[in-house]
């Protein structure tokens, strides 16, 4: 098992390497331009500040932000301990990301008294920046948010209720973080 370990983090770090560089279409490895378009995002780097709730499986579930299904509504399950929380994600594979617009697929509720919100921050102790703003009053259509100037984004934070857009889409700069040193 030794002697399979290195092989298998070279294996992951260089899996992880290509899909990251894939996904946000950098000019060089490391340190090219930042690319003006679609600012991907891994399901894998949400969490919530709630419980799971009930009857939650997988493929639900705030995943359910960026998997491209426009059907079905985002499940977060029954029974949450808290009717009002915050869920976070990290850009953890990207550097340097600046949102320059937000869009959200809109479904078939309206929740305007207990709206979405969706905020980005620059650090963990920096305050969030509101970007926008979602009620779900506009049926099946896509509602595009342009902020008047980019907004740079380590975390993203989503304070909810029980709505939710379908789908999520960022757009803006970033680049592919730089690969950690292994010793």
């Amino acid at each position: 098992m030794k002697t399979c370990l290195p092989y298998l983090l070279r294996w992951l770090l260089l899996f992880g390497t290509f899909s990251s560089l894939a996904a946000c279409h950098s000019r060089s490895q490391a340190q090219g331009p930042p690319r003006e378009g679609k600012i991907p995002l891994q399901a894998a780097n949400w969490y919530q500040l709630n419980n799971i709730g009930d009857e939650v499986k997988p493929g639900t579930g705030l995943q359910q932000l960026s998997d491209g299904n426009l059907d079905q509504e985002v499940f977060m399950g029954w029974s949450k301990v808290l009717p009002h929380y915050d869920c976070y994600y990290e850009f953890k594979d990207l550097a340097d990301v600046s949102i320059a617009s937000v869009r959200f697929y809109d479904g078939d509720n309206t929740f305007a008294d207990k709206p979405f919100k969706l905020y980005a921050k620059a650090s963990a102790a920096a305050a969030p920046v509101l970007l926008a703003t979602f009620t779900g009053d506009t049926y099946g259509q896509w509602v595009e948010v342009t902020l008047p100037k980019p907004v740079p984004a380590r975390y993203l934070v989503a304070n909810v209720w029980q709505g939710f857009p379908r789908e999520l889409e960022l757009y803006g700069t970033c680049k592919k973080a730089p690969a950690p040193a292994l010793a």
